[in-house]
């Protein structure tokens, strides 16, 4: 969806920001501690941070433009408080730098970027699969609800791209998809400019790629249910007459 503006205001690190505020929707996560052989402790702790619909619109916006929590509470139309708690949590978990500090009402704000150059955090190796798999699913499921979020507001006239796939495949063959995967990310995260900038047009990317363990006999009690011939499920009765089938 393209979105310009309809005026400009204050100077932002990439030009005047508009008047306007919407949030806006560039996001690909190719997330700090996640793709460059870092420790899996700095990982959880990336995940943990990251675990949450609001931080994720968080990070989309600072990778456009340097904000701060007043900025970014606007935009997103939560309270500053509120806004300086979820950015100090990224903060400590390493997803973001503070890119400047400027002078309001005799004190010091700061402003926060998402750069996707910085280098990840390291730490000692020393968290179990285990561990790392329990904070995996909420930002699974956080994820999962942006991209839903995000399906409502699609542009039918611009080109998409869309796969899903559960495939077996080479090692060696999944690794150069994965890099390319991961250059495309970074690629789109340099891209990004402040919201609304003229010129501009308005995007989303959800991408998870990564590998699978082998089948689980248990596997069906949680999700993986089977269907009919006809695609319907045999475990959702169709009770259409009121009562028991």
């Amino acid at each position: 969806m393209v979105e310009l503006a309809g005026g400009l205001g204050r100077r932002g690190p990439g030009g005047l920001l508009p008047k306007k505020c919407l949030t806006v929707d560039l996001a690909v996560y190719i997330l700090p501690n996640m793709s460059s052989g870092v420790s899996r402790r700095a990982e959880v702790a990336t995940l943990r941070a990251t675990a949450h619909p609001l931080r994720l619109q968080m990070l989309s916006l600072l990778t456009g433009a340097a904000m701060s929590a007043a900025d970014v509470g606007r935009e997103l139309g939560i309270t500053h408080a509120n806004a300086s708690y979820h950015l100090r949590r990224m903060l400590s978990a390493g997803l973001i730098v503070v890119a400047e500090q400027e002078s309001v009402r005799g004190g010091k704000a700061k402003r926060y970027r998402y750069d996707v150059d910085a280098p990840g955090s390291r730490a000692a190796d020393d968290t179990s699969s285990e561990d790392r798999g329990r904070v995996q699913r909420p930002f699974i499921e956080a994820l999962a609800g942006e991209l839903v979020r995000r399906s409502h507001r699609i542009d039918p006239g611009r080109r998409q791209s869309w796969t899903d796939a559960e495939l077996w495949v080479d090692p060696a063959d999944y690794a150069v998809a994965l890099a390319r995967v991961e250059e495309a990310s970074t690629d789109l995260h340099r891209a990004a400019r402040p919201p609304r900038t003229p010129g501009t047009v308005r995007v989303a990317a959800a991408l998870a790629l990564f590998g699978m363990t082998e089948d689980d006999p248990g596997a069906a009690r949680h999700g993986n249910t089977a269907t009919r011939d006809d695609g319907t499920n045999p475990d959702i009765s169709d009770n259409s007459g009121g009562g028991p089938s």
